[in-house]
């Protein structure tokens, strides 16, 4: 159990109602319509971010304004040129997340990571939040986007984003929730070509592999919910705190990253893996 007055990260993790299927073009396309369909919110899962300290508590997460992919794939015929695209986005407020969270309290929609950071470590990322929220990185959502080049978040890599600040993304956190797949081009309308991909055609005639190296592709790097999830209920040192499955993890003891917190285009880390 983590001491009460220490400082903690929190990652806060809700599953998508389906679940979303990686493996292949058309098993994405399938899971995702069919998660969109379900009961339930989080159509693709969703980590929020909390941060508590001797500056307060912070409570937040990075969401789209109203955006919903499958009428996007349906009637602007994008493919999955959807999944590259920004779109307006903000970051959620403490008492809607708070709400939600105590919801999905003792039920299978909810796991936690839980961080207890040195004060070193609590300041910088303090700071990194403040700063999202000043320069505006907030105000796009996308699924590849790199917050930490201020080209904005989806609620995955601004959570990720958040561990790396602190210098808490290791590979075994990094390789438990990353996706690196390669598009074929052919999936791709819009904004990748002005030839528009049916709904239909992926969901019924899609690929059941991702391209090759040698074949036209798109790669696509970005963090999935639902396998943090997983790698959270299946860990051996996860229990269950206030019905929640959570892991806590002692990171006082890393080395504070004293790098910049905002990076160049060209200095690309974890966030463009070989493809």
């Amino acid at each position: 159990m983590i001491p009460s007055t220490l400082p903690t990260l929190s990652l806060h993790v809700l599953p998508s109602p389906g679940g979303i299927d990686w493996s292949s073009p058309l098993a994405l396309a399938r899971s995702a319509v069919r998660s969109t369909l379900l009961p339930g919110n989080r159509d693709i899962g969703h980590v929020a971010v909390e941060l508590v300290g001797r500056f307060g508590r912070v409570l937040t997460g990075m969401t789209d304004a109203g955006l919903r992919a499958v009428r996007i794939l349906a009637w602007e015929r994008t493919g999955f040129g959807v999944l590259f695209r920004g779109y307006p986005g903000r970051l959620e407020q403490a008492q809607d997340l708070d709400r939600e969270l105590a919801a999905k309290c003792g039920t299978s929609r909810r796991s936690c990571l839980r961080l207890q950071l040195s004060e070193g470590a609590y300041e910088r990322v303090h700071r990194y939040l403040v700063e999202f929220r000043q320069l505006g990185v907030s105000e796009v959502y996308g699924l590849p986007h790199r917050p930490r080049h201020r080209e904005g978040a989806g609620c995955s890599a601004f959570a990720a984003s958040c561990l790396d600040v602190v210098g808490a993304l290791g590979e075994e956190l990094d390789a438990a929730w990353a996706v690196s797949v390669r598009v074929p081009m052919a999936l791709l309308g819009p904004p990748f070509t002005t030839r528009g991909v049916p709904l239909g055609r992926l969901l019924l005639t899609g690929p059941r592999r991702w391209a090759r190296a040698d074949e036209p592709h798109q790669a696509l790097q970005c963090w999935d919910p639902d396998s943090l999830h997983r790698f959270l209920a299946g860990d051996p040192r996860t229990r269950t705190l206030g019905g929640v499955p959570t892991l806590e993890v002692d990171a006082t003891s890393l080395c504070t990253p004293s790098d910049p917190l905002w990076r160049a285009p060209e200095d690309d880390v974890l966030w463009r893996r070989s493809a």
